[in-house]
């Protein structure tokens, strides 16, 4: 158990993996694992329940209590939430013996109790149970220069069960014991080369929740804790772990739900990684910068068509008077094509270039990876003062997002498309730099800059529906053609003069956005 922050509770450092359900002996016989073996692997069958309270009060909380039967030996556990939500869960972890499958909540430290709020005379009920063969050792080794690494681990085989609904439990953890945590990455390197591993915030409670019926969190981007003297290096560092987080979450989400927010919150996590690597361009080695920026556009670009069509039927359709037999077998037509795309999105999720994105990203960051591999003058430009780099990358933004506005009346579709993207990157940028400044003086910024991103978003809506009806019609059969282009043709032109006076109101908006004075 590693420790540390808060050295009265002992917490638990551990990287989890999803991992084929057939590979758990290849890890095992694995070379990276074998020459660092410190014991002879075990394995143990283990029994594990999970309580709540009526209310799910632990869960609200991001804490979890279960109770594990290993043999004839029963352990009550409590886990408090991992504040960062990354690859990398640090979490406050507590155990206790009791006597049987039932917990003890009253012996449970009064201080970790609370703050998982849960009271000494809680009435607990069994929500789900786990039931898993466990494969574990000890790995040691020597590291450069003179240093030890310990990791524990720990490969699960079975099954979660929630009343007459089970889901596999196939993964690998590495608990970090001793030495840098990057270690557990850089053994989860070594294997990926044999071994298809991705990384996942879904501990076994959480997976437990879900299944049992529970809806996933959707999470929205998190503010990085920044000064106006944090180095410029430390920032990127900070920013990118907050953006790894959002993704994480929303990949999780994306997996169980069938909410649009869940695919858009995933897309927004991409995004914003994008637009933070060309916010810090100046002070990273090239190398790296560039391939993690190609990588993400690539998977971004896997989730756009199931985007594209929730936005028409949301956006385009749902607002249109009653529909007739022509506008619902357009609609018909357009969830067939929704349900492709989700199948499409699916499979982007279980890729192993999607997978493999995850781990590597987590991994430079938790490495520093911007560190090791930067020149000496990048170091410096690191070191820089956040508030010197901020006020340049805003000045940049704004006067790319001032330059794509030009004249809105002149401005084609594809230029009113550049705008938008200008003004939701310099969205993200106000927002990765606002702790720097008070929230008075960026509010108005972002207010603005929302409004217009939506406006334009209207009309990328427009042209995204335009196209996509394009691609249908020319798909259908002959004997429905008539009938979807009358249907198509009505939404199209319904929301054209809807729009009639955008470049009026672009204009406006444009004027009070250029109005704004600087608050860098």
């Amino acid at each position: 158990m590693a420790t540390g922050g808060e050295p009265r509770w002992p917490r638990e450092i551990e990287l989890k993996l999803v991992l084929p359900p057939g590979d758990h002996a290849t890890v095992l016989a694995h070379p990276a694992v074998r020459r660092r073996l410190a014991e002879r692997p075990r394995r143990r069958t283990l029994r594990t329940r999970y309580y709540d309270t009526a209310d799910r009060v632990l869960r609200a909380n991001g804490a979890a209590l279960r109770v594990r039967q290993d043999g004839g030996r029963f352990e009550q556990t409590l886990k408090l939430a991992d504040a960062d939500g990354n690859a990398l869960a640090e979490r406050v972890e507590w155990s206790g013996p009791v006597e049987d499958l039932h917990p003890r909540p009253e012996r449970i430290p009064r201080e970790l109790a609370a703050r998982a709020g849960l009271r000494p005379d809680a009435v607990l009920e069994p929500l789900f149970e786990t039931r898993f063969r466990r494969w574990s050792a000890l790995l040691r080794w020597r590291t450069v220069p003179g240093g030890t690494v310990e990791l524990e681990l720990a490969l699960d085989h079975g099954w979660i069960l929630a009343g007459d609904r089970r889901e596999r439990i196939s993964g690998l953890e590495l608990e970090v014991r001793r030495g840098p945590a990057r270690a557990a990455f850089a053994l989860a390197e070594e294997l990926r080369a044999k071994v298809a591993l991705r990384p996942s915030v879904a501990d076994k409670a959480i997976r437990g929740h879900l299944l049992s019926g529970a809806p996933p969190p959707l999470r929205r981007p998190s503010r990085a804790r920044l000064e106006r003297t944090t180095a410029a290096g430390a920032a990127f560092g900070r920013l990118l772990r907050g953006v790894l987080a959002h993704w994480l979450a929303s990949d999780l989400a994306a997996r169980h739900h069938e909410d649009p927010e869940a695919v858009h919150q995933l897309r927004v996590a991409l995004r914003r990684g994008l637009v933070l690597f060309a916010l810090f361009r100046p002070v990273l080695p090239p190398r790296p910068r560039e391939a993690f920026r190609a990588r993400l556009k690539e998977v971004l670009g896997g989730f756009a068509a199931l985007r594209e069509l929730d936005v028409i039927r949301d956006e385009i359709l749902a607002p249109l008077p009653q529909p007739d037999a022509a506008s619902t077998l357009l609609r018909e037509r357009l969830e067939r094509g929704r349900a492709e795309a989700r199948r499409a999105v699916t499979a982007r999720l279980a890729s192993p270039a999607y997978a493999g994105l995850l781990l590597d990203l987590a991994g430079w960051v938790e490495r520093e990876g911007w560190r090791d591999e930067a020149d000496p003058v990048l170091l410096l430009r690191q070191e820089l003062p956040l508030a010197e780099h901020a006020s340049r990358m805003l000045t940049k933004s704004r006067k790319r997002l001032l330059r794509a506005a030009r004249d809105p009346h002149r401005l084609d579709v594809e230029a009113r498309h550049e705008l938008r993207l200008a003004a939701k990157r310099m969205r993200y940028a106000i927002d990765f730099f606002a702790p720097l400044h008070p929230a008075r003086r960026t509010a108005p910024w972002l207010r603005r800059l929302r409004r217009l991103q939506n406006m334009l978003g209207e009309d990328s809506d427009l042209a995204a529906a335009r196209r996509a009806f394009s691609r249908l019609l020319a798909e259908a059969p002959k004997r429905e053609r008539e009938a979807l282009a009358a249907a198509a043709g009505f939404a199209l032109g319904w929301h054209t003069r809807r729009l009639a006076d955008l470049p009026e109101r672009l204009d406006r908006e444009l004027t009070k956005l250029r109005d704004l004075p600087r608050f860098w």
